[in-house]
């Protein structure tokens, strides 16, 4: 398999090139059998590519939303962006249409608002998609923590839910908001990352290579080559030493050692061990992980495998991401 790098596998059943032969019911393996590509489980869903279209499965492997799409997302507040023909639109958990697919694209819900690419550019709708936040940006992302990124020309900003940009756009990279915190990376030659706080003032300076957001008190950062993680502080509570490194889920977060992936606690402890091909962070599900014959499975937080779509094949799939 491929170097993994772990902001992918927010989609690590993203890029699965399933040949899958996983232990699913009797009466719908010729279904997984044509499962072609795989998104990441989220509220008991998972996209599927079944031939060359894309529809949806529970935890055990049935197809409770046929497949009936050329392209779909992972669930948020209980609807998905799905692609009918060439314009997006959402769907429910139950697979019926709850915005109309109009849009050149979409992303997530979060926090009742969804980022829709309309002929003017970027907005944001509601659940019923009224336009909330006019089309004005070439490209948005969803909401967190009341905030969203937007970017305007090659330069990132915030908005608030009123469309009000809070944080001028003058950075290159911007993330979202975790722990009332965002990394962020400057425009022009100073490519090195820090992190700002909700009024855009900076509390950690940059001086990280690639910087990850928050999670559970914790980032991942990369400096000289290295993963380790910092505190909001800026101070180092776990060593770089790490090939790559996730976010912490549920005390949990997967690091990658010598080339192979494990998981480690808030002190830096390797609590299972590193001897996986790929990782995934911790979900409702367990953790996705990946072997030497590239077959994916979960485990639970003891390094036990569990059974949410058993043995699925994951091919050149890329797990995480830099």
């Amino acid at each position: 398999m491929r170097n993994i790098n772990l902001l992918t596998i927010l989609f690590v059943l993203l890029a699965l090139g399933c040949s899958s032969r996983g232990t699913v019911r009797e009466d719908h393996k010729g279904d997984q059998s044509r499962i072609k590509d795989m998104r990441s489980y989220s509220q008991g869903r998972a996209a599927v590519k079944i031939d060359a279209r894309w529809g949806y499965i529970d935890p055990y492997g049935v197809v409770v939303i046929d497949a009936d799409y050329s392209a779909a997302g992972m669930f948020s507040e209980g609807i998905a962006p799905v692609k009918v023909r060439d314009k997006w639109g959402y769907i429910d958990r139950e697979g019926r249409m709850v915005v109309i697919a109009k849009y050149l694209d979409a992303g997530s819900c979060s926090q009742g608002l969804m980022p829709v690419k309309m002929e003017r550019g970027w907005g944001y709708i509601d659940r019923e998609g009224k336009t909330v936040i006019e089309p004005q940006f070439d490209r948005a992302m969803p909401f967190t923590h009341n905030y969203a990124a937007v970017r305007l020309g090659k330069s990132w900003g915030f908005v608030n839910r009123q469309g009000r940009i809070m944080i001028n756009p003058k950075y290159a990279y911007a993330g979202g908001f975790a722990d009332d915190m965002a990394p962020f990376s400057k425009s022009g030659k100073d490519d090195t990352f820090g992190y700002m706080n909700d009024d855009g003032v900076t509390v950690i300076a940059p001086q990280f290579d690639l910087a990850r957001d928050f999670s559970q008190g914790l980032a991942a950062v990369k400096d000289d080559g290295k993963w380790g993680f910092t505190d909001d502080r800026g101070r180092l509570r776990v060593t770089l030493k790490f090939d790559n490194a996730g976010n912490f889920s549920g005390g949990l977060a997967p690091v990658s050692y010598r080339g192979r992936w494990g998981f480690i606690d808030k002190s830096g402890k390797m609590v299972i061990e590193a001897k996986y091909a790929a990782a995934a962070q911790y979900t409702e599900w367990g953790a996705l992980v990946v072997d030497d014959k590239g077959w994916g499975f979960y485990i639970d937080r003891h390094g036990k495998k569990v059974n949410p779509v058993n043995g699925v094949s994951m091919g050149e799939a890329a797990i995480a991401g830099e």
